[in-house]
């Protein structure tokens, strides 16, 4: 009974062990998650080109067969190829049709001379009219007036057929005016929205390129790697071990 006993002393230990060791890596991955998600990421993109790989690595040139790295060149320089067409062809387009949205907005900015506004005013101001709604937009339901030869009273008096009243043409002044303030006021900080927009794009460059260097490293060594994690699972277990990750391989795989 006592073999039995101690074995099962065993068991549970190195259970509360294997347990213990897990939660203390994933506390570590909660608590530094900053400095693990680069790695975490590397290890994804090494697990997602690893097909790939070992395909490319199986490939017999001469008597040899293409070794690791060339196989993760290879790779690496298809993914910026297809980067660098599809910005080459987007971007420019995208710029464009940004510059003619801009061009288009600065036209329709600088044709809102006051006669215009009165004319899409009192363009509004019959379509509002057809649809029921009497709200007095231009300056002559605003003042009153002759319309088609009736003597309209001002916007507001009895008789006068709106009831409610708005004066474009202030409303539009008065928005530049705060927007050209606004703008004024908040230089300093769009320049620092800038900055940052700029750091952050350069930070992602440079944490993309080192994601890269690393996933290489994993797609070089993945044997060692994969030999060296097997070594933390305890041998009762490993081969279960295999099973699980098999399922959740061929799952992902799916």
């Amino acid at each position: 009974m006592e073999p039995q006993n101690t074995s099962a002393v065993e068991r549970r230990v190195k259970l509360r062990t294997f347990a213990a060791l897990w939660i203390f890596a994933f506390a570590a991955l909660v608590l530094f998650r900053s400095a693990i998600l680069p790695f975490a990421g590397s290890a994804l993109i090494a697990y997602v080109v690893a097909p790939a790989v070992d395909r490319i690595a199986q490939v017999r040139v001469g008597k040899r067969t293409v070794p690791r790295w060339v196989a993760i060149l290879i790779i690496y320089a298809g993914f910026f190829l297809l980067v660098y067409v599809v910005l080459t062809a987007l971007v420019p387009q995208i710029y464009r049709e940004l510059v003619r949205i801009a061009r288009l907005a600065l036209d329709f900015t600088n044709s809102l001379s006051p006669d215009r506004i009165q004319e899409l005013a009192q363009s509004a101001e019959s379509w509002l009219s057809d649809h029921g709604v009497p709200l007095a937009l231009s300056s002559r339901s605003l003042e009153g007036g002759e319309i088609d030869g009736t003597t309209i009273p001002p916007a507001g008096q009895p008789n006068s057929p709106w009831s409610m009243a708005l004066d474009l043409n202030q409303v539009i002044r008065d928005m530049t005016i705060k927007f050209s303030g606004a703008a004024k006021e908040n230089l300093t900080n769009i320049l620092s929205i800038s900055r940052n927009i700029i750091g952050g794009i350069i930070a992602s460059i440079f944490t993309l390129f080192f994601m890269l260097m690393v996933a290489a490293f994993f797609s070089v060594d993945a044997t060692q790697i994969k030999a060296y994690c097997r070594t933390l699972i305890p041998s009762e277990y490993s081969q279960s071990a295999r099973e699980l990750i098999g399922r959740i391989d061929r799952a992902l795989s799916a």
